[in-house]
């Protein structure tokens, strides 16, 4: 299966540039910063209202800043976890390293601000190819065993706890129909099994995208807002369904991980489960005004996730609905 990439990839957010930041805000970026800022680089990737930019400094250097405003009281909360999560990760993460973090108040909102090291490179061709996909399989597999076990630091909370609403999802989508008919008896099941048996042995990312990895000299991990525990495969499986729905053989790209083996077959396939779960009601939810591709976005992961889960079960989708469909409200 192919499905056509129906996202802009790298032009999915809508943020504000450097010129649009309260004066106050950009003296004290580049405070924080040691210079003063040359050229700013907004990121256009994501789907966050969130300030991110690569910022070029007067003295050549480079900085990736982030900066949220009570405005989005949300994503205040979504960077100082990323700051706080990111400076327990162990050196072998390729994760960029928190250069500095400040608070302060300008009209009226209070701001926080985030500098990270600027790490060279871009985010991996969409459709994926099959170099950079087995590439960044390597790269996530040696990060998950080098998160295993999970690192000390904080009291860390397991996947579970984000994907139990998934269990109560099931039964609006049953009634509505909204995933393959197949899938409408064995999806339940299986996201009950996972979510009561999976291991724990892990530090996962927990939202690993392409648009969360960055290709360069070597392989990079951003983005680490919500990092959970779970099983060691998670995050490579996170990865793999972008890369199914884009034709790449998912299973053999999940084996080449060498994180996986025969017993994890029913993990994996509740995984897919309950992520599925997530998307085709998260797919289906009003639009947000700080990305026009959301929704379009998690009804395509919706569609790529069930094939690949009709097809590990032996299945077909035949006559089933069409996930990746804008739904009629």
């Amino acid at each position: 299966m192919s499905l056509p990439l129906s996202i802009p990839p790298g032009a999915t957010a809508r943020r504000p540039v450097w010129t649009e930041l309260p004066e106050p805000v950009r003296r004290e970026i580049e405070a924080a910063a040691g210079a003063g800022v040359r050229d700013a680089e907004t990121q256009g990737s994501g789907y966050t209202p969130g300030f991110a930019s690569r910022l070029v400094l007067d003295d050549g250097r480079r900085v990736f800043v982030k900066a949220a405003s009570s405005a989005h009281p949300w994503m205040i909360e979504a960077y100082q976890a990323e700051v706080d999560k990111a400076r327990l990760l162990p050196p072998a993460v390729p994760a960029p390293r928190v250069i500095f973090e400040r608070r302060g108040v300008a009209e009226d909102q209070d701001w926080l601000i985030t500098g990270f090291e600027c790490v060279a490179g871009r985010p991996p061709a969409r459709p994926w190819r099959e170099d950079e996909a087995t590439r960044v399989i390597d790269a996530v597999a040696a990060m998950c065993r080098a998160l295993t076990p999970p690192p000390a630091g904080t009291e860390w909370q397991g996947i579970d706890g984000e994907l139990a609403p998934t269990e109560d999802y099931w039964a609006t989508i049953v009634e509505q129909r909204l995933v393959p008919d197949s899938l409408l008896t064995v999806g339940p099941e299986l996201t009950r099994h996972y979510l009561a048996e999976h291991p724990r042995t892990t530090l996962i990312h927990g939202d690993l995208r392409d648009d969360n990895v960055i290709v360069g000299d070597r392989v990079w991990v951003c983005d680490w807002n919500f990092p959970v525990l779970g099983p060691i495969w998670s995050d490579v499986l996170s990865l793999v369904i972008s890369m199914h729905g884009d034709g790449l053989d998912a299973d053999r790209l999940l084996r080449r991980s060498g994180l996986v083996d025969d017993a994890d077959t029913a993990m994996i396939n509740g995984f897919l489960a309950a992520l599925l779960g997530y998307f085709a009601i998260a797919g289906r939810r009003p639009e947000v005004d700080n990305s026009p591709y959301l929704r379009r976005h998690q009804r395509w992961y919706a569609a790529a996730t069930a094939d690949w889960l009709l097809r590990r079960l032996g299945q077909s989708d035949s006559g089933s609905p069409n996930l990746a469909a804008t739904p009629r409200l």
